[in-house]
């Protein structure tokens, strides 16, 4: 599962905008910016609440493993990596991954944040890719941006929301994720397509 996801951030990164830079010597990709694009208490290995349309709640534990370098060798470079995985104890299936992580495409430095949530649909995964430049995240066609979004009667300010689509079909089941900035994932869609939203950080 790994080495798929490695995969899959990798393409996107490819994708990804940023500034020219000669790494040939294996210069460290700093990623920075997709660190601060995260909420820093994720990396304190919370659980977080969400509820759904009827109140009912569910936990959602966070894990995360900061300060990798991975190396490359054709071209040769290297990047800084982080992973923050949340998942449910009560089901081992469940997933959503975010990965930070740098790419060097034709002498590009390329800086990027996925989420993907987990388990994949026969099509693939609901997938959210921010392309950083100068610190200003971008995204790839299809995700769509909210100033302010109103759920389950909590609001939020500017939310990331994408779905997960085969063509113009969307996923019958964990096809869709809501993120922002402050809180991180703000609310996705289970197996029964049935959303859940960002109630509380619990101490």
């Amino acid at each position: 599962m790994n080495k798929i996801i490695i995969v899959i951030s990798c393409f996107f990164c490819v994708l990804s905008c940023s500034k020219d830079v000669n790494n040939s010597s294996g210069i460290i990709i700093n990623i920075q910016d997709a660190i601060n694009f995260v909420p820093s208490i994720y990396f304190s290995n919370p659980n977080i609440i969400y509820k759904n349309e009827f109140g009912e709640k569910k936990i959602i534990s966070a894990t995360s493993i900061e300060n990798l370098i991975i190396e490359y060798s054709n071209p040769k470079y290297k990047t800084e990596q982080f992973e923050v995985t949340l998942y449910d104890k009560d089901d081992s299936r469940f997933k959503i991954v975010l990965i930070g992580s740098g790419n060097l495409f034709e002498s590009t430095e390329l800086v990027t944040l996925v989420t993907m949530l987990m388990p994949f649909n026969p099509s693939g995964s609901t997938t959210t890719t921010f392309r950083f430049h100068d610190s200003t995240p971008s995204l790839i066609p299809g995700v769509l941006f909210h100033s302010e979004m109103n759920l389950y009667g909590s609001d939020f300010k500017d939310v990331y929301q994408s779905f997960g689509m085969n063509g113009n079909i969307q996923y019958d089941s964990f096809s869709e994720v809501l993120y922002n900035k402050t809180i991180g994932i703000i609310g996705f869609r289970d197996e029964s397509n049935q959303l859940w939203v960002f109630d509380s950080f619990e101490s």
